[in-house]
């Protein structure tokens, strides 16, 4: 037999086993399918709030979002640190965005 865990001999033992087996599959896939409906509406919503933002404010929001940091953000776009940090402040405080990663 291929599944070394399966019970052996009786057959209303395995198709019993097996039919649990699928129960979980559909189980995880009903919460798989929760989650991706949920990140996506949570995608939406970040992408609305970053299109009041414009030129470096939008960058820094959306690397935020992204889940980047400051300091690699102010790396990427060549800036201090301190400078990045004030717009990821403002930024904050302007659209109330929580940063998270969302990709």
């Amino acid at each position: 037999m291929i599944y070394d865990d399966m019970p052996k001999g009786n057959h209303a033992v395995e198709y019993e086993y097996l039919i649990d087996a699928m129960s979980r599959l559909d189980s995880m896939e009903l919460i798989d399918t929760t989650i991706l409906k949920s990140l996506i509406e949570q995608e939406k919503l970040i992408d609305a709030k970053l299109q009041v933002f414009e030129g470096l404010e939008y960058k820094v929001a959306y690397m935020r979002a992204k889940g980047m940091s400051c300091q690699a953000i102010a790396t990427e776009l060549n800036h201090t640190l301190g400078y990045i940090q004030n717009i990821s402040a403002k930024v904050s405080k302007r659209e109330s965005i929580q940063w998270f990663i969302y990709y």
